[in-house]
């Protein structure tokens, strides 16, 4: 199974601690059939020191009547184009859950 999530951001930074998002678009469940449904989520972030944060993004997710809740919780570790993160995701769908540690990558500009 292969969970795919679009999220069109707003970002809202008032100071370079803190910073804010919403994020609105699609979650797409693909097994043995694919599923999508709509998707929202709320992103916090806080940079207690310039290159290392807090990260926690909560997103709600909707397909055919039934609601999928991630919770996604990371410390990271930025520099100029690039971050890493350790984090743990919670997953929960019709009373299952799924959940784990990551470690990750991610490039920006």
């Amino acid at each position: 199974m292969t969970l795919i999530q679009y999220h069109l951001l707003a970002r809202i930074s008032r100071t370079g601690f803190a910073e804010y998002g919403l994020g609105l678009g699609s979650l797409v469940i693909r097994g043995n059939d694919d599923h999508s449904g709509f998707s929202l989520t709320f992103p916090v972030e806080l940079y207690p020191k310039d290159s290392f944060g807090v990260r926690f993004r909560p997103t709600f997710s909707w397909i055919k009547g039934n609601s999928i809740d991630e919770y996604d919780l990371s410390l990271v570790y930025t520099i100029r184009y690039a971050s890493i993160q350790l984090g743990y995701r919670f997953l929960e769908a019709n009373g299952e859950q799924l959940n784990g540690s990551y470690l990750g990558y991610a490039a920006h500009y």
